[in-house]
């Protein structure tokens, strides 16, 4: 749906006196022309001067000319005579005339291949010569009749190069038989390819191949009908044909598609005028888009330009030359109305009524003349007015009556009027339509553009000029609004706040707003503007560009900024994947364009794929504006059916307004909707989410935040939000079996669900449904039973398809009701095999124990304890068992059972748990509540409580040789358990064995409380014969362990800084990534290694005779760095762990105190400087740490032990 329309136009004139022009050639490569006369003046424009050269001299121009093609290689132009001359002229020098030759016969026709490498000439004679222009050598020759016995009687031959050269085409006019043969031909051998059917004529045929190479038409010409285009393809069978729209016996001059394929013009000679028409099809109908009538006398002809898309060259016999730039424009308007240009009709399709794909049309205006341009304007009375402009210089109007919509306009066909002595303005006369004047304004520079102006009630209208410059025509006057930078033949206004803004599209597909680019690579672009009485208008700019990407951005004062990233895609000519956005996404099919959107509420873009029919998306971006604006009115009816159409997600119409706004209007949208069935489906999409910032984030970040509604939405959306549409549900909507539907989505829906009381509706259904009311719920039953159609199975089996039905089961279980748990399970597709035997076996027992077990069943514990409780005090062990089995139940018990032996029972058995479980004191406690002392004694003895046990054991009144074997079996039992120093009071305080307990604090290290108790019990020969040795022997081993752990710690030192020069330099290599400067990373790793010893912290590779094949196998750089990091930690942190523990160090103390006490002053030194030593090298160590740059944990790596109160002299 679109018209083609002049862009622009530039007018020269030759100055030729009496000639006229007889042929033409342009050069494309210097973008010029050139024009030969009758009088043999060549005449061409260059540099903007024009040149003009003299042939008559050396060519004889009464026998005619029958062609002139331009060289591109030579720079020159050869130029055929009907006599048979070829001449070569090169324009820039006077004295470069040559004639190349003469053919015998004259020549027909000439043509140069688009390569400029060959020149096809048909003689007289009926001979094609291909010629190569480099040096006019023949590379082919041979007759046109390919050997057929026919002589050759053609009067007329036209020649036509395919694009790329590698077949032509000769059109052969016989006029004795009126036809014309169109023949295809191969360039490397010259043999003919194929021929087409003869074709009746009058004329001779113009021929031409389309620049894609499938395509060739040839017209045809009769005394009593149109002239024709047929099209062949290059086998020669016929794919198409129309008829042109020209008076009958008129004849078509010449045939040539533009460069782009496009569209086809055709030069009609007709009785008192020619015309230029320019015909383009799409979905399989040819249209005639634009038609130049000149006179006779004139002789108009035209020529497409080689290389730019709707460039043609226009001229006369008489020298007028009009260089020409046709434009596709979009033939829908502002009001959604398709008004398509085809010949004298024009096709009316009201997009927002129906969409019809053309050729076909809602309805259709005819015109007496073929139209150009066509305009449309609605007036207050309810009348359309459609203007246009016509081929044949006048103007016709024609009046749509759409006052009642455009219902009565369907297939109907309107015939314009001629508008009669045009001067501005127009009137009905009666007979026809006769105009006035209103304004005349004159411009200074050619006018490129317009648009109506956005405004209400407005007369306005802005006009663009050629330069870029807007001007805003209002009552005769123009006021500069604006300038673009550059000219932008589409253009479009739209109103933001007041004030009119303009988004244009130049030639180069730049996408122009407020001084900025949006998209440099567009094909085409429209404006949706939704309005609202609640809101600002909101107006999206939709475009597509050569990626086929459709792009949906806002447009306003405060929502768009000059380059938002994710608008501006400059184009790299590749076909990218679309972006996984909303507002930007892929077009089905190359090369579809836009062709109008359908404002208000209507969300449709239309698009036109390259085939011609029309097909209607519906951008999310869009859709969810759409909702926004319905919200923003209280629209909810139109919210959720726009939402539900397009399969938005419904959480919008939450979100859009948050939980508590939403449910402080729940009442109206449950009355707006009106059918329960979509307050149903809302229920079931709700989720705790705002998908304005999860979903569809993307799509509404370019939105003003002031126009936006986005409420904070909490964790508990759902339950609010349930609970208002609740509510609303059982306040404003009467008894019927949707609202029961719709209560039973609410109640599954919750969080968690609730199911208990879904189902207890549907038991209260069934029981009104039986007859068997109870008194319970009396009035809940009678509002049910009102309901009348609805069944319990119905209400059933949409709970289950709303909830899970394994849960709908054991709710239906937890209400107790065996028959509606068996009508949920034989809804829910359960074997029968499965739940009948097992329902049945609960209905046989009593119906306490129907209760326990179905509490187990789900797991209701406290449930079942009670229900078992109440079965009666046979089910006691039962009971029991089952708290055993479930430990939290023990503090329920107790307060259900209150008899003393069935608490003294469950006391015991909660000491046995806590036995089991090792809670050895709490067993004990309990064990002991309950008087069960001997359980109580061997609690506390297998948890080691020796206090307890002896004290119980005093309970038992044991006596005095039992409690000493007990003490002994304890003392044992502690040393065991590690704990001598309590062993060694056991000892001493039951057994009153004082050498057993000196050795055991000897084991515990306690050294002061064992020279205590010595000389408590007056027993110092202890000291010289245990004590002593015990101490000497502890001190020499401490020694040892120093000596070895400063043997260590240099060790590990030594190897931590070989790794750490080792890493450095790996990193550094890698940084510097220089191959020259390896360095042997087996021999650092052998050295360091053998250097410090300690291998066991090191992977270091072992060097052989084999060193260039462990390279190849060794990791990368990188590899061995982070592996050398990771050794040089483990160093340090046990460097950080041998440092001096406060357990040894509380231990040093008392032993060197022993030492001077015993006389081994001299071991007690030894002892000292020895940990001293450690403890120095050790702090050493972890110094130069930190100074490789290694952060340690002072707190846990430097444990130093302060020596100066406990130095030997301080000792002594």
């Amino acid at each position: 749906m679109k018209n083609l329309e002049v862009l622009r136009e530039r007018h020269s004139r030759l100055e030729l006196g009496d000639e006229r022009i007889v042929a033409a050639a342009i050069d494309s490569g210097h973008d010029r022309a050139f024009f030969l006369s009758n009088g043999g003046n060549l005449h061409w424009e260059e540099e903007l001067s024009r040149h003009s050269l003299s042939l008559g001299s050396a060519i004889e121009f009464d026998a005619g000319v029958v062609g002139m093609e331009f060289l591109l290689e030579l720079e020159a132009l050869v130029i055929g005579m009907e006599s048979g001359d070829l001449v070569l002229v090169e324009p820039r020098s006077s004295s470069a005339i040559e004639v190349i030759g003469s053919l015998q016969g004259g020549i027909l026709s000439l043509a140069a291949s688009p390569d400029g490498e060959l020149l096809a000439i048909v003689s007289g004679l009926g001979q094609i010569l291909l010629m190569t222009p480099a040096n006019w050598d023949t590379v082919h020759e041979f007759s046109i009749k390919n050997n057929d016995r026919q002589e050759f009687s053609s009067s007329a031959v036209e020649l036509s190069w395919r694009a790329d050269g590698k077949y032509f085409a000769t059109s052969e006019y016989n006029a004795q038989e009126s036809s014309s043969v169109v023949k295809i031909w191969e360039r490397e051998t010259g043999k003919l390819h194929s021929s087409c059917e003869a074709l009746p004529s009058t004329h001779r045929s113009s021929i031409c191949w389309s620049p894609g190479g499938a395509r060739i038409a040839a017209s045809t010409s009769k005394a009593d009908q149109a002239p024709s285009v047929t099209i062949f393809e290059r086998n020669g069978l016929k794919k198409d044909y129309f008829q042109a729209t020209a008076p009958a016996g008129a004849r078509v001059e010449s045939l040539q598609w533009d460069s782009s394929g496009e569209v086809m013009k055709m030069v009609v000679r007709c009785d008192g005028w020619d015309t230029i028409q320019f015909w383009y099809c799409s979905n399989y109908h040819w249209y005639l888009k634009q038609e130049w009538r000149y006179t006779s006398k004139e002789t108009v002809s035209t020529v497409w330009h080689p290389e730019k898309p709707l460039s043609a060259m226009v001229w006369t016999a008489l020298g007028n030359v009009k260089a020409t730039t046709l434009g596709w424009k979009s033939a829908v308007l502002e009001s959604s109305v398709a008004l398509v240009i085809d010949g004298p009709s024009v096709l009316v399709t009201p997009l927002a009524v129906c969409i019809t794909p053309p050729p076909l049309c809602f309805s259709k205006v005819r015109f007496p003349a073929p139209v150009n341009t066509v305009a449309l304007t609605s007036g207050s009375s309810g009348f359309t007015t459609v203007a246009a402009s016509l081929s044949d210089q006048t103007f016709g109007l024609a009046v749509l009556a759409t006052s009642d919509g455009w219902n009565d306009l369907e297939d109907v066909e309107v015939v314009g009027s001629i508008l009669q002595n045009f001067d501005g303005g127009a009137t009905d006369s009666g007979e026809g339509w006769t105009s006035r004047s209103l304004s005349l304004v004159y411009l200074d520079k050619p006018l490129i553009a317009a648009a109506r102006s956005p405004l209400t009630e407005s007369s306005q209208a802005f006009l663009q000029l050629n330069d870029g410059s807007i001007l805003n025509h209002c009552a005769g006057e123009l006021t500069p609004v604006g300038k673009f930078p550059v000219a932008c033949p589409w253009m479009q206004a739209f109103e933001d706040k007041g004030q009119v803004q303009f988004v244009g599209l130049d030639e180069r597909g730049q996408l122009h707003f407020r001084n900025s680019i949006i998209s440099s690579d567009c094909t085409g672009f429209a404006l949706h503007i939704t309005s609202t009485k609640a809101r600002p208008s909101v107006v999206h700019l939709v475009y597509k560009t050569r990626q086929d990407l459709l792009h949906i951005i806002p447009l306003g004062s405060s929502n768009f900024t000059s380059s938002p990233p994710e608008v501006l895609d400059v184009g790299s000519g590749k076909r990218q994947p679309a972006p996984k956005d909303f507002n930007i996404q892929r077009v089905w099919e190359r090369g579809a364009r836009i062709v109008a959107t359908l404002g208000g509420s209507d969300v449709a873009v239309i698009m036109q794929p390259s085939r011609g029919n029309l097909e209607t998306i519906y951008p999310r971006g869009l859709i969810l504006h759409a909702v926004e604006a319905a919200l923003a009115e209280k629209d909810f009816a139109e919210a959720i059916t726009c939402a539900r159409r397009h399969r938005i997600d419904l959480n919008v119409i939450v979100d859009f307004l948050g939980e508590k706004e939403f449910s402080c209007l729940a009442p109206d949208f449950v009355k707006q909707v009106g059918k329960l069935s979509l307050v149903t489906e809302l229920v079931s999409c709700l989720r705790n989410e705002n998908v304005l910032e999860t979903t569809y984030k993307k799509t509404l970040s370019t939105l003003n935040p002031e126009n936006r509604m986005v409420p904070a939405v909490s964790s508990n959306k759902m339950q609010v939000v349930l609970e208002a549409l609740r509510s609303a549900v059982e306040n404003h909507v009467t008894d019927s079996p949707s609202r029961e539907m719709c209560l039973l989505a609410i109640l599954a829906r919750n969080d968690p669900p609730l199911l208990e009381e879904a189902l207890k509706r549907i038991k209260l259904l069934r029981e009104g449904e039986l007859g068997l009311g109870t008194s319970d719920d009396e009035e809940a039953l009678e509002a049910i039973e009102s309901q009348g159609k609805l069944v319990a199975e119905s209400a059933l089996k949409h709970l289950i398809w709303l909830a899970d039905a394994d849960a709908v089961f054991d709710a239906a279980l937890g209400l107790y009701d065996l028959h509606l748990a068996a009508m949920v399970a034989s809804h829910s597709q359960r074997d029968p095999k499965e739940f009948l035997p097992f329902l049945q076996e609960l209905e046989d027992m009593p119906p306490s124990i129907m209760c326990y077990k179905i509490d187990c069943k789900l797991k209701r514990y406290a449930s079942a304890l009670r229900h078992l409780s109440s079965a009666g005090e046979t089910y006691f062990n039962e009971a029991l068992d089952h708290v055993q089995s479930h430990p939290e139940l023990f503090s329920l018990a107790l307060s259900i059972f209150t008899g003393e032996s069935q608490r003294s029972s469950i006391m015991e058995a909660w000491g046995g748990y806590f036995l089991s479980q090792e809670r050895f004191e709490d067993a004990a406690i309990t064990f002991r509540s309950c008087s069960q002392l001997h359980k109580a004694l061997a609690a506390y003895r297998a948890g080691g409580h020796w206090q307890g046990v002896l004290m119980v054991a005093g309970q038992l009144s044991m006596t005095p040789d039992e409690i000493t074997n007990l003490a002994l079996e304890l003392r044992e039992e502690l040393q065991a358990m590690g704990r001598p120093k309590e062993a060694a009071r056991v000892a001493l305080d039951y057994c009153k064995d004082v050498k057993d307990a000196v050795g055991l604090l000897i084991e515990a290290r306690d050294w002061m409380e064992v020279l205590r108790l010595c000389y408590l019990h007056a027993q110092p020969d202890i000291v010289d014969t245990i004590v002593q040795p015990a101490a000497v022997e502890c001190a020499n081993g401490l020694v040892g362990q120093f000596q070895e752990g400063v043997e260590k710690v240099g060790k590990y030192c030594a190897r931590f800084v070989a790794v750490h020069q080792r890493r450095v330099l790996l990193e550094a290599k890698i940084k510097s990534d220089q191959g020259e400067d390896r360095f042997d990373d087996e021999t650092t790793s052998e050295a360091s290694s053998n250097l410090s010893g300690m291998s066991v912290y090191t992977r270091g590779y072992v060097v052989s005779g084999l060193q260039e094949q462990q390279r190849q196998e060794e990791p990368e750089p990188d590899a061995k760095a982070k592996f050398e990091q990771g050794e040089e930690l483990a160093l340090v942190e046990h460097l950080k762990n041998m440092a001096i523990s406060p357990p040894l160090a509380d231990e040093l103390r008392p032993l060197l105190q022993i030492l001077v006490f015993v006389k081994r002053e001299n071991l007690s030194c030894k002892l000292q400087q020895a940990a001293s030593k450690f403890q120095a090298t050790q702090a050493e160590a972890m110094r130069a740490v930190e100074e490789n740059g290694i952060t340690v944990d002072k707190t846990a790596a430097n444990r130093v032990v302060n020596w100066s109160y406990q130095a030997l002299e301080r000792v002594l």
